[in-house]
């Protein structure tokens, strides 16, 4: 199959919901829209029309076996990125008209596979590829407008009858407006990330599940991620309980960055962080609360516990060794004399405690959350995803609102000899949480917590 380049372009819609779904009546003709900018292209071989074609037939069948592409805004360091689990639909267009064929949901590779569509002219036709950022179970990457990031690919048919195409170079943009090719691929990792760790963290609770049925099955509650060029210019990212807008729907800030830096771990993580307050809310009505820094004390703990989760979660779907380097982040830390994390309420504290349930194994202590229950034996990062599939489900039922709670309902239900019980207080003690698991010290100046 042989490619042209084309410039391809960005189509916008106005869209008839929240999460703008198109909705349009099957077998139905329509008027090729207006208000579009632009569309990408291709086109299929061409061959010589068959001696069949020219007896009168004036329709066929054509057969989509598959169907993807892969984004990216052209530059060098760029890694083009699928569309999964992503809305779309098929028309077939032939001079001014567009009829509908088909919708749905990409897979989770991005694929649109297994179709067939009658009645399709001998030639001048062309299937037009709409596709959304985002689905209704997952939620969308849209713009402050309300409307999710929606791309038009236009796939110009030859004669042959079986579609088997794939493009992993394609630029969504709007010619002359070079930063929407740009933006538009930012737009489209988000989307792939945040897919990427609903998946990632679906699965470990998953096999969680399948370890002990009793557990909580995990029910992915959708959410929008607003994304857009010049909003929200170098502030920090946010879940927005109350809305953005204060609209009252719950969503998701990522800010524009003025040295248009977003590299992969940097998006990943607070994809994921983001989402976790928002898990957190959503399954038990976390409460909210600012702090000043991460290293910060917060007398109230909830504050701790909630951003504590949130950077584990972040860090450990971004890199799942990123705090391996870390791990006596606690005990070392030395700001001009004081440890500024050691037995107190702080997120980096609460982060690295969960972290330690986590690992499978360190320098400072030997407790991993589900050695007890393994039945087969199985690699370090198998072991490692049952962990946080195991702390993530109990982080659920729990309904836990601050680290004690926390530690108190884990060790209830998961630690149980005497040598767990010793390993599971030596985590709590190389952190200088006391005994239940509450923080010891006060504040930077490091003087006892009563009891």
């Amino acid at each position: 199959m042989k490619k042209r380049i084309f410039v391809l372009l960005l189509t916008l819609f106005a869209f008839s919901s929240v999460f703008g779904l198109i909705t349009q009546a099957k077998n139905a003709d329509k008027m090729l829209m207006t208000d579009a900018n632009g569309e990408a292209s291709n086109s299929l071989d061409r061959k010589v029309v068959s001696t069949e074609t020219k007896k009168g037939k004036k329709s066929r069948t054509i057969e989509l076996q598959r169907f993807y592409l892969e984004v990216t805004d052209g530059s060098a360091a760029a890694t083009p990125v699928p569309l999964p689990n992503c809305d779309y639909t098929i028309h077939l267009a032939k001079g001014d008209r567009e009829t509908f064929l088909d919708n749905g949901v990409t897979n989770d590779k991005g694929e649109i596979t297994g179709l067939a569509f009658k009645d399709i002219p001998l030639t001048g036709a062309s299937l037009k590829i709409r596709y959304s950022l985002g689905n209704e179970q997952r939620g969308y990457v849209q713009k402050y407008d309300k409307k999710p990031y929606s791309f038009v690919f236009t796939l110009r048919l030859g004669n042959e009858n079986t579609i088997n195409y794939s493009d992993d170079q394609v630029q969504f943009g709007k010619e002359k407006a070079e930063e929407t090719f740009f933006y538009n691929f930012q737009a489209a990792r988000i989307n792939y990330y945040f897919d990427q760790g609903l998946g990632w963290h679906s699965e470990a609770v998953k096999k969680v599940n399948q370890l002990f049925p009793d557990t909580t099955e995990f029910e992915v509650k959708p959410i929008n991620i607003n994304f857009e060029k010049g909003q929200y210019l170098d502030e920090s990212n946010a879940f927005s309980r109350n809305g953005h807008d204060g609209s009252g729907v719950p969503d998701i800030v990522v800010g524009d960055r003025s040295d248009k830096i977003f590299d992969t771990n940097y998006l990943m993580h607070n994809v994921m962080h983001e989402w976790t307050h928002w898990t957190m809310y959503e399954a038990f009505e976390m409460p909210s609360g600012d702090y000043d820094s991460h290293y910060g004390t917060n007398d109230d703990p909830q504050i701790s516990y909630k951003e504590g989760w949130a950077l584990f979660v972040g860090d450990v779907f971004a890199d799942i060794d990123s705090l391996k380097a870390d791990d006596m982040l606690v005990q070392k830390d030395n700001e001009k004399g004081v440890n500024r994390l050691y037995g107190k309420s702080t997120n980096l504290t609460v982060q690295h405690v969960l972290y330690d349930l986590y690992d499978a194994g360190s320098n400072d202590e030997a407790f991993s959350i589900s050695e007890r229950f393994l039945d087969d034996a199985l690699s370090e990062d198998e072991v490692k995803q049952l962990n946080f599939g195991l702390l993530s489900a109990a982080m659920i039922e729990s309904r836990a609102t601050t680290l004690q709670e926390f530690l108190t309902y884990l060790e209830d239900k998961y630690v149980i000899t005497r040598s767990d019980k010793e390993k599971f207080a030596q985590v709590l003690k190389i952190n200088g949480l006391s005994r239940n698991g509450k923080f010891s010290l006060n504040s930077d100046e490091g003087s006892p917590k009563g009891e």
